[in-house]
């Protein structure tokens, strides 16, 4: 932006080249967000739910922990007790297995920060 400003502002205040951005900048921002928001419900795999959190979990290392849910470890991929597909965003649980085995991931921030970036 300063570079903009000395190339095809460089004869105008700071101060008023400051004021001017004020509302290309806000527009922008606006206009991502919007899109941003559209993207998210466009397809089921942008949204963010179980499925595609363990999913994300897997993938970016992030280990299950079996301390509050013992009873969640299994022979399936990572050794949990259910499985997960990504396309579309699907949990399987298999008999024995309930919901709230997808608790073993919910200490792992990492795939939320990397959904929610840009």
């Amino acid at each position: 932006l300063l570079l903009t400003k000395y190339i095809f502002y460089g004869k105008e205040k700071m101060r008023t080249y400051v004021c001017w951005m004020s509302g290309p900048l806000f527009s922008v921002s606006l206009l991502v967000g919007i899109t941003w928001f559209i993207w998210t419900f466009l397809r089921d795999e942008n949204e963010w739910n179980d499925a595609i959190q363990i999913y994300d979990a897997e993938e970016a290392g992030c280990g299950p922990d079996f301390d509050k849910y013992p009873h969640c470890e299994g022979d399936k991929a990572n050794g949990v007790c259910f499985e997960v597909s990504s396309s579309p965003p699907n949990i399987h649980f298999p008999p024995g297995c309930n919901t709230t085995c997808t608790r073993v991931y919910d200490e792992c921030l990492n795939p939320f920060v990397l959904w929610v970036g840009p």
